[in-house]
């Protein structure tokens, strides 16, 4: 029964293995294509764009118990000017039934190519940082998986150094993302809370084994 379990474990870190190879390409492709993307935007003329003017709209519908979690104020006017663009940005929340329907319009106006310039730059260079962000944490996955392949327990002292590695691998990619899309991504927060949990667990398990190993 054991060395069944044993080669379950040598596959599943087979096949983490290849996918995280695969997913690194990937990521490493990203990387280089924001890169060259932001270079190609801070070669691009300012004066591009003349100017131009947008308006979009859209709209949010939460239930009560989700709703709770946000705050809208009925009527709620944005505007601000950045240079030389204006852009307004106004919210409405209307309850219908159960849930909370929130209206929101947004206006550009005056924008020309210095703000299409500044925004692909930023884009591209918030790319270039998920990407290795992303790529690092697929590099701890990769040890991990080799020294799963080859291990005699899941609890081995070489499988919870690479399993804490790539825990802590974790926190620099959360900071990044936390950073791009705000503090309102609970779910990376509890993801690495989740992944550091696991590491505890592993630990304490490896703990029980040495302990019953020395007992026998």
């Amino acid at each position: 029964m054991k060395n069944e379990i044993i080669e379950k474990i040598h596959s599943v870190g087979k096949v983490s293995r290849i996918v995280a190879k695969i997913a690194q390409v990937v990521t490493l492709i990203g990387a280089i294509a924001c890169l060259v993307a932001g270079v190609i935007m801070m070669f691009i003329p300012a004066d591009s764009v003349k100017s131009f003017n947008g308006t979009a709209s859209g709209t949010i519908v939460l239930d009560e118990e989700k709703s709770k979690m946000f705050s809208f104020d009925d009527n709620d006017n944005g505007y601000f000017k950045f240079m030389g663009a204006e852009f307004k940005v106004n919210t409405t929340e209307k309850v219908e039934g159960n849930n909370h329907a929130v209206n929101i319009d947004a206006v550009a106006v005056n924008v020309d190519g210095r703000h299409f310039k500044l925004i692909g730059i930023l884009l591209s260079f918030a790319g270039v940082l998920f990407c290795t962000g992303l790529y690092i944490v697929f590099i701890f996955t990769v040890r991990l998986s080799k020294t799963l392949e080859t291990c005699e327990s899941p609890f081995e002292e070489k499988v919870l150094a690479d399993m804490k590695k790539l825990g802590f691998a974790f926190i620099p990619f959360g900071i990044i993302q936390i950073g791009l899309t705000g503090i309102s991504n609970v779910t990376m927060i509890l993801m690495i809370m989740l992944v550091l949990a696991m590491i505890n667990i592993f630990s304490y398990g490896a703990k029980l084994q040495q302990e019953s190993d020395d007992t026998i």
